[in-house]
This record gives C-alpha cells, structure tokens and sequence, in this order.
C-alpha cells in the first residue's frame, strides 16, 4: 500500500512538472522577439542589428566590421529557438532598468528590445548592464556564427 502511494505521488509531481513546462511553451508566440543591436565605437567593433522571434526566423543586418554587410534571413532550428524563448521568458524583464550608466563613451553599447504578448522592453546596456544581459548578448552573438544566411 505504501508502495501503491509512493508512486501515484511521484507521478502526481511529474504531471505538475509537466503541466507547467507546458504552460510556460504555450505563453511563447511566435511573434515573441529579442532585438540585439551593437553600436560602434573607436575602433573596428561590429555594428549589427539581429532580431530573433520564437518561431526560429531570424532577421540580421550587418552595417560595419562584420563578414555580412547587408540584410540576410536565417533560420533556428525549432527547438533551439523553443528552449531559448523558454529561458528568456525565465528573466525578471520588468526589474532591468531602461538604461544602464555608460562606463566609457569609447566603448561600445549594446540594446536589447525583449517583446512578447504582454511586454516589450528596451534596454540600453554595457558593460555595466547585470551579467545576465551581458551573458544573453553573448549568447545571441554565438548563435550568429552556426546560422546559414540567405541575402534579402
């Protein structure tokens, strides 16, 4: 009997986990978008825009000091751009502040506009942005270098 109730409670926790997980995927849109800009600064610092939308389609547009110059379309593969909406939707978007003190007006910046159906948020940020956002720059830089461009 102990037994018998042991196991109706861990399969009671996994459908809640699940039920949640699927929640969480159900608030994503595909219309759920992250915009990373680069801006120049007094060397040759890449100057691009990218919007990435949940749905995987991926919108670039390099200005200078990068390998595109122009505007392309790529794509996500659908998982990845499902798992990284999911941990965008993890961050706390309404605690960051519009603008972070610029630390050195030589150095680049970077903004981030985060939409989804309830929010859009701009935040212009460097290096003294939190981690989390800096880390989420990064992110969004290495996932430029696996995508395969298609001119537009």
């Amino acid at each position: 009997m102990r037994v018998l109730f042991l196991i109706f409670i861990s399969i009671s926790l996994l459908a809640c986990k699940q039920q949640k997980s699927m929640e969480q995927s159900s608030l994503i849109h595909a219309s759920d978008s992250i915009e990373l800009s680069r801006s120049a600064c007094f060397g040759t610092c890449p100057v691009y825009s990218v919007q990435v939308f949940a749905d995987g389609r991926v919108l670039y547009e390099g200005q200078r000091n990068v390998q595109n110059l122009g505007k392309f379309s790529a794509n996500l593969e659908e998982a990845e751009a499902k798992l990284f909406f999911e941990e965008l939707s993890q961050l706390n978007w309404t605690a960051y502040p519009e603008s972070y003190p610029i630390d050195n007006v030589d150095f680049p910046q970077f903004k981030l506009v985060y939409q989804n159906q309830e929010l859009q948020k701009t935040i212009k940020a460097n290096s003294n942005a939190a981690p989390e956002l800096i880390e989420l720059a990064k992110q969004i830089d290495f996932m430029l270098t696996k995508l395969e461009y298609t001119p537009i």
